[in-house]
């Protein structure tokens, strides 16, 4: 088979801008060298940026998903077409009563469907008060079929959460990127929670290709990496350095969308769990205690990956929601010629028991609560999974004395 260099990759830093270049690729199957290089660090302390995001916000910190207490579940409501609704089911059952959910989406959606569909199932608190609501969000159309489904991947649209002194008050903000077709979910969701957004990424970022561990944050390189990405931006995150992994490979082909949340999950500030050996032995080597995972990315289908899961911290209960996929029924399409066999359908069995069970022993050693989630056809077609579908939002502990209001939602 011939093999074409489509672009050159440059990798480019300098000590006050630091901007990172990765062109995109016509074929994910273009084998290009650049995919070995090794692990890149970047010391955001040094930068510009750095300092001048903590003159505006001092005390910034990251807020991250395995320690920082969840506030809100947010999901798209184009993501719960046909079966993609067994999702949002699941959260609905199992979350703890201090973490609300917020579906996002058209005034057409909650007219239409999420209205009549939902209510059935909201929840409410101690004072009678709903639990779940809606907020119609702009630029939202679903005229487009490309923009339909990259709406539905909220974690890529929302952004990362950040914590900061406000008056000597500890607040929380949110820093956002461009996205595809300008959506404004991002900013809109802060506002709707009593928040703000600190900074815009003046690039475009899709936010499931970030990981914060610590005060560390991760990203992996590849296609995925906007072109005029300036790194030093993710001094508004919060984090103090960059990690830059090299691109999943399968011998010598990449795998995956390259997004961090396909590959590696964070549990604690040393627990990682991987389903990619690579990256096992790099955490190890940082002396983390490491999860090995089951993968499917030698049969292809890199998308199907245990990493994907959504890992909800509140003061009630900690629970991370752990994907599965032995009941997508044989017969289901999971891409182009590639359909679910009863070999597949029982391969899928083997390796969500032994993910399953590595979750449940992590979760009987800390004290969290393991909820297995079936994954949806509609999921598995758009090559998402739960933690693509969610946008985890901080527990906004904003005074109502600050200028930014709470607006715009509705119970379902």
């Amino acid at each position: 088979m011939n093999f074409k260099f489509l672009a050159l990759i440059s990798l480019i830093f300098t000590v006050d801008n630091l901007v990172f270049n990765i062109p995109s690729f016509a074929k994910v199957n273009d084998c290009v060298s650049y995919l070995t290089l090794d692990v890149k660090n970047v010391n955001l302390t040094k930068t510009r940026e750095y300092k001048k995001a903590r003159q505006e916000f001092p005390n910034l910190k990251p807020v991250n998903e395995y320690s920082s207490l969840t506030g809100t579940v947010v999901l798209h409501a184009s993501g719960l077409a046909t079966d993609g609704y067994k999702l949002y089911k699941s959260y609905l059952l199992n979350l703890p009563s201090d973490v609300k959910t917020l579906l996002v989406g058209t005034e057409s959606d909650y007219n239409h469907f999420v209205q009549f569909i939902y209510s059935i199932h909201v929840r409410k608190d101690n004072d009678g008060e709903a639990l779940d609501s809606f907020l119609i969000v702009e630029n939202e159309s679903l005229s487009n079929t490309d923009q339909t489904l990259i709406a539905r991947w909220m974690q890529d649209n929302l952004g990362q959460w950040v914590e900061y002194a406000f008056d000597e008050i500890v607040v929380q903000g949110l820093v956002k990127s461009n996205y595809r077709f300008n959506f404004q979910a991002s900013q809109q969701i802060a506002q709707a929670l009593g928040s703000n957004v600190i900074h815009t990424i003046n690039a475009d970022h899709e936010w499931g290709n970030f990981t914060v561990i610590g005060d560390t944050g991760y990203l992996i390189a590849g296609s995925r990496l906007h072109p005029s990405l300036n790194l030093n931006e993710f001094s508004y995150t919060g984090v103090k350095n960059l990690v830059i992994l090299p691109r999943p490979l399968s011998g010598e082909y990449p795998i995956g969308i390259p997004h961090s949340d396909e590959f590696f999950l964070a549990l604690s500030d040393k627990v990682v769990a991987t389903n990619y050996l690579p990256y096992a032995d790099y955490f190890r080597s940082k002396d983390f205690e490491v999860i090995d995972l089951p993968s499917f990315a030698n049969l292809g289908l890199d998308f199907l990956t245990y990493t994907n899961a959504v890992v909800i911290n509140s003061e009630i209960e900690k629970i991370i929601f752990v994907p599965q996929f032995k009941h997508l029924e044989v017969g289901t399409i999971l891409g182009t010629d590639t359909f679910v066999t009863e070999d597949l359908q029982a391969l899928f069995n083997t390796n969500d028991q032994i993910a399953l069970s590595q979750f449940q022993e992590f979760g009987s050693k800390y004290n969290v609560r393991i909820v297995p989630v079936n994954i949806p056809e509609t999921t598995i077609r758009n090559y998402g999974g739960p933690h693509c579908l969610t946008g985890l939002c901080a527990k906004i502990s904003n005074p109502d004395t600050v200028r930014w209001a709470r607006k715009g939602t509705r119970p379902l």
